[in-house]
């Protein structure tokens, strides 16, 4: 039986001195309970402890660090902007929500985290160590369709996936008992590896960089007040659940009802600045979610305003900020 320890120490063979992986583990329903601080972990240190009845999860890349913003002490945070390296690439949701057939490269691992549902993890030889190789493979691996209702989660360098030894602790799978659903490991060969141009020749991808723009400078005018005001909104609906960086917050999905098993987590939203066009961000891992972008949330936030100010005195729906600001 495979161990985490002898698959994480293949996935992260080649791993850059300094570096290191993100793991997350927690007991419970993901979608309730999930806790995605870093536990990082470097090849030569000794591996934390992942309970074989917990959720165990790791990111198919290695970072750098970063000082704390509070104690200015290096730190590991599952960012794209401390990206070191992409060591694999995985195919989530076989058997359920793609065929079998899409798995057209033998895996490194093949797990199975859920009742007949599957993730393939994919090594590779030598990690890509540029934002711009690796995201050009993950994202060419999405347009071929390679991706369950082009699931935004696989879209990233910061995407996690299971590990080989856990449990699923989502309340669907649970037993009569309530006891959580054990992983299972259908089959594995840690020794393979698959250069980024081999995966390409399987699924007929192209890996030609696409140039990209630099980030824009703020606009002469300033940024949109609507926008620039929108987390004021977003606080006062209660829907602001922590800020993870400076601009960058943990929100609940203002559709979480319509996600599978209405699950609660993985939606974010981010402040105007240049890197995106100094016109906000939102974001939502879930299939549901995939077409929504931040003019979705500005228009959720202007429903709620109209409903907010056709039910309550002008004197609260002209509330000012302590600044003076009006929301």
């Amino acid at each position: 039986m495979i161990s985490n320890k002898q698959f994480l120490e293949a996935l992260f063979l080649h791993q850059i001195e300094k570096t290191a992986a993100t793991i997350h583990s927690f007991s419970g329903d993901p979608g309730k309970d999930g806790r995605w601080n870093a536990m990082p972990w470097a090849r030569t240190k000794p591996l934390p402890t992942l309970n074989p009845f917990s959720n165990n999860y790791v990111c198919v890349s290695s970072f750098y660090p970063a000082p704390d913003p509070e104690t200015g002490k290096d730190k590991f945070y599952r960012r794209k902007v401390q990206f070191a390296s992409l060591h694999a690439v995985m195919i989530d949701d076989l058997g359920t929500k793609l065929p079998m057939s899409d798995l057209k490269l033998k895996p490194s691992c093949l797990v199975e985290t859920s009742p007949g549902n599957f993730q393939a993890w994919l090594f590779l030889e030598k990690p890509i160590v540029t934002i711009s190789g690796a995201e050009t493979l993950i994202n060419e691996m999405i347009r071929a369709g390679i991706s369950a209702e082009m699931d935004p989660g696989m879209k990233g360098v910061t995407r996690v996936a299971r590990t080989p030894v856990g449990s699923n602790g989502k309340e669907k799978y649970r037993g009569p008992g309530r006891e959580v659903w054990p992983q299972r490991v259908a089959e594995c060969d840690l020794g393979l590896r698959y250069s980024p141009l081999r995966i390409a020749e399987a699924y007929g991808l192209d890996l030609t960089a696409r140039r990209e723009a630099p980030p824009p400078s703020a606009p002469r005018s300033g940024v949109d007040v609507e926008r620039a005001g929108l987390i004021k909104w977003l606080r006062l609906f209660g829907i602001v659940k922590a800020e993870p960086r400076p601009g960058y917050h943990e929100i609940t999905c203002p559709w979480s009802e319509s996600h599978s098993g209405k699950e609660d987590t993985g939606t974010y939203y981010m402040e105007p600045e240049a890197l995106n066009s100094f016109n906000g961000g939102f974001t939502c891992f879930h299939g549901h979610c995939i077409d929504r972008d931040i003019s979705s949330l500005v228009g959720w936030v202007r429903s709620q305003k109209e409903m907010l100010t056709s039910k309550v005195p002008d004197h609260i729906a002209n509330y000012q900020t302590g600044k003076g600001e009006q929301l």
